[in-house]
């Protein structure tokens, strides 16, 4: 059996404007993937400087990616 590995963009892409990207990022997401805590790093840097998130925010998708 072999995991995917997920990189910054799709969990970003999660979040996003775009349904089509969001509907594939939210699907490749809830099938268990490897997610490094590099890119959670990188994805929470973005929710915040780019994204303007809250960090109550970014913590509750990063707990929600980290504990899947």
């Amino acid at each position: 059996m072999s995991a995917s590995f997920i990189d910054t963009n799709i969990v970003i892409y999660s979040l996003g404007q775009d349904d089509a990207k969001q509907d594939i990022a939210i699907r490749l997401l809830s099938k268990g993937p490897v997610v490094s805590v590099q890119v959670l790093s990188e994805a929470a840097n973005i929710m915040r400087r780019k994204l303007g998130f809250k960090l109550s925010s970014i913590r509750a998708v990063v707990e929600r990616i980290a504990n899947d």
